[in-house]
């Protein structure tokens, strides 16, 4: 289901796993990776697209430099560094702790400093229990456009089915908002 969302690992369309995000901008790549972000999506009563706001980050063969573009179809969302994170999926351990990284992104880089707090919150998943609470502050220098953020799931023995907590942004200085907040469901 395609909504508004950060998409992180997209690769290239139509030769991407089923289960990552497709991504294709043309050209003479073999394998396209990167991420997308949609910012708005809105449909008319009839199923057609009434507003579209997309921007992306394109790897060619997965190496730099990186493609950047945007998309707006009767879009007012202004062309912006903006600021959003995908969902992650975590396999818990039997023991210990393993990691779960969500990845922090700019659609775009930026030419100054960009700074945002981030903290974890309990869906079905508790603190404690099943993950690490996990909370700090991340500055993107001028051209970065992504910074991973590793979040502690604490494994056990006890089958109590995959669970999901969240990761939110907030406070954020030099950018806006594209998505604010995304899940990562923990593989039991």
């Amino acid at each position: 289901k395609f909504v508004i969302n950060e998409y992180e690992g997209a690769q290239r369309f139509a030769f991407h796993s089923p289960t990552l995000p497709g991504i294709d901008v043309g050209g003479a790549c073999n394998r396209d990776t990167g991420r997308f972000l949609v910012s708005e999506l809105v449909f008319n009563p009839d199923g057609s697209v009434a507003r579209l706001a997309i921007d992306f980050v394109q790897h060619c063969e997965g190496a730099p430099p990186a493609l950047y573009g945007s998309v707006r179809y009767n879009s007012a969302i202004k062309i912006v560094p903006r600021l959003g994170l995908g969902s992650a999926y975590a396999l818990k351990g039997n023991a210990g702790n393993s990691d779960s990284q969500v990845i922090l992104a700019l659609s775009m880089p930026a030419s100054s400093p960009i700074t945002v707090q981030y903290t974890t919150t309990d869906g079905t998943a508790l603190a404690g229990k099943d993950y690490v609470a996990t909370s700090g502050t991340v500055t993107f220098p001028p051209g970065i456009t992504a910074i991973p953020v590793t979040i502690p799931i604490i494994g056990d023995r006890l089958a109590r089915g995959s669970k999901s907590f969240h990761v939110q942004m907030s406070n954020a200085l030099g950018a806006i908002f594209g998505v604010k907040t995304a899940s990562v469901k923990i593989l039991d």
